[in-house]
Formats: structure tokens, sequence, C-alpha cells
């Protein structure tokens, strides 16, 4: 067997002269042995996979720096002045040339993504609660986005021309922000969700698209105006046409949540308090395929749900407050609470 002519020893001084920042070439040429032979040592030292990636990389970008990335890379992308909620590659590269003027490729800004998972010690729930507060601590409206269909309608009825089929889906869109809920309509030739990216569109189906896109982008700019902030966060689950939202105007920004944990998110100002959301309260399955004949009948259809669910969250939190055994709820004043209630609903329509 032949016998190394560097003591282990010798092997770990030289892995950690390189993990300090030393050249492989100095290293090669101070223990009189080959790169290879430095790599296999370096692989074989049982060192931080995560150190030894930032070391590779510190030629571009130096390790204090890429520590100061990693933790940004663990913050949410629109509070450093991005309008989606998630990095890509190409952010990572604007944000490093612009804030230190550094140049690197998608490969780097791919890595520095997979390694700030790494580091990232809270759930996925926690970071979305976490962001929730940064964003409402730098002035944000955090606006629950929603789209329920409650029927069709025949397209010759409806005064835009943009619509091809004969019958056409009406989506009540709800928009839920931290002191009112605006309510809108969307017609549309397909649904009006596509939660599916890998899909590959017809050309009829991608312009049809891009008209819900349109008209989604019309009505959040509504509540944009409604709002009156110039920082407005709107919340969904994925929905491919928000990124042509977005890129219509660049303040609009889309912060994307996993469908369940969005199912359990509420802006508890009009909602119930034992945890029942407003979509719960006005979506109804068996209404999904209802024929309306005039626009007309749609409106009077919408103001008859709000006060239905008016009526039923007055109701469903006086008996919640009787199932705590508390006795003032038998003094609540129904018609004022339904009159409280009512005064957070705004119809954009």
């Amino acid at each position: 067997m032949i016998k190394s002519r560097h003591t282990d020893e010798e092997k770990q001084q030289c892995v950690n002269e390189y993990l300090n920042g030393k050249d492989k070439y100095y290293l090669s040429g101070k223990y009189s042995t080959s790169i290879r032979t430095i790599d296999r040592w370096i692989k074989s030292s049982n060192i931080d996979r995560l150190k030894l990636r930032m070391i590779k990389r510190a030629k571009t970008i130096p390790v204090k720096i890429q520590e100061e990335i990693l933790n940004v890379l663990n913050s949410n992308p629109i509070c450093v002045g991005f309008n989606i909620s998630y990095w890509k590659e190409f952010m990572i590269i604007d944000y490093i040339k612009n804030k230190y003027n550094i140049a690197i490729n998608r490969r780097m800004a791919k890595g520095l993504i997979e390694d700030s998972q790494e580091v990232n010690v809270l759930s996925y729930e926690d970071k979305v609660i976490n962001d929730i507060e940064e964003l409402a601590d730098l002035g944000y409206s955090i606006v629950l986005v929603d789209y329920i269909k409650i029927g069709k309608i025949a397209s010759q009825e409806i005064e835009y021309k943009d619509y091809k089929e004969e019958m056409v889906d009406v989506n009540l869109v709800i928009a839920r922000a931290g002191e009112d809920m605006y309510v809108d309509v969307i017609f549309s030739d397909l649904d009006i969700v596509d939660t599916i990216n890998e899909v590959v569109l017809t050309k009829k189906d991608k312009a049809k698209r891009r008209i819900i896109a349109n008209y989604k982008f019309e009505v959040l700019k509504k509540v944009c105006n409604e709002e009156q902030n110039d920082r407005v966060v709107f919340m969904t689950i994925y929905d491919r046409d928000m990124p042509k939202v977005i890129k219509k105007d660049n303040t609009i920004k889309w912060y994307i949540v996993e469908s369940e944990l969005y199912k359990t998110l509420t802006q508890p100002v009009y909602e119930g308090e034992h945890g029942k959301t407003v979509i719960e309260y006005i979506d109804d399955k068996n209404n999904r395929e209802r024929i309306y004949r005039r626009f007309t009948d749609i409106d009077n259809t919408i103001r008859g749900k709000i006060d239905k669910y008016v009526l039923n969250v007055t109701n469903d939190k006086i008996e919640y407050e009787k199932s705590r055994g508390n006795n003032d709820c038998k003094k609540c004043n129904y018609k004022n609470n339904e009159d409280n209630m009512r005064k957070y609903i705004k119809i954009l329509m």
C-alpha cells in the first residue's frame, strides 16, 4: 500500500486554509499536490456543504455579502421593491447588481435561492404570517382576492364584444381589505382562475386568457383607487393570469399563498369571529349553473347575496357569543349590527 505524502493534519490544514479563502492554486503550490487532490481532500472532509458552496462563489461575491443576500432571500421580495412574493433568478441578478454592483449569472442566482432555503428555519405558515406583519408595518394594504362562479349569461346580453361563446360565465370578484370589502363581476369564456402553469394553451385560449387578465387588472385598479394607498398587496392562490396583470402596472403587488393556507386567511373586521370566511358565507355551489337573462338580474342577485351574508354573519356572531356564555349578546340590536356590517361592503361594478 502506497503511503500518502501528506499527513491527516496537513490535509485538514489545507482544507481549513481553503475554507478561510486561500486560492486552490496557492495551496497546490504550498502543499506540492494537484488541484484534483485538494478537491478530494475537501470532499472527504466533514465540512458544511453550504459554507463550501459559499467559498466557491467567493471570487464573485464575498462571503460576507453572500450572508447578507441569503438573509434577504428569506424575506419577501415585495419588501425590497419587487412586485411578486417569490424570488426568481432575474430578480436576484437585478438586486445584487443594483445593491452591490456585482454581476452574476442565472446559474449562480439559482444556487443562491437553493442555499437560502437551507438556512430558512421558519415553517411556510409562519413565514407567510411574518410577511403579512412586515408588509403591514411598511404601510401596505393587504387584500385577499377570490373569484366565485355564480352562473351564466348569454354573451349577446353583455355590452362588451370580447366574448365568442354563446354563453359566458358570470364570476363574482370579492376583494377583502383591512377595512373594506369590494365586490365586482368578471365575465369569462374560460374558468376564471387558471392554476395549472404547465398546460400549453391554444392560440384561441391564449386570447381568451388575455381578456380575463385585462378585466382582472381593471378590477384590481379599482380596488387600489378605493384603498387610496399606493401600497397594495393582493394575496391569492396561484393564478396564471396575474403575471400579465402585474406586467401592466408594476405598482400592483402579488403575493401567492398555497391553497390550503389561503383558505384559512381572514380579515376579521367583517368575518365570523369563529373563523368562517365571507367566501364560505357567499359561495353556493348549487347556483353555479344559474342562467341570467339580463345584467340587472346579476346585479340584483349580488345585492341579495350581500344582504344574506350580512344577515347570516350577524346571526352567527350572536350565536357564537351565546355559546361562549356571553349574556350581553341577548341585548344585541340586530339592526345596528346589520348596518355596521353593511358599511364595509362596496359594489364596484
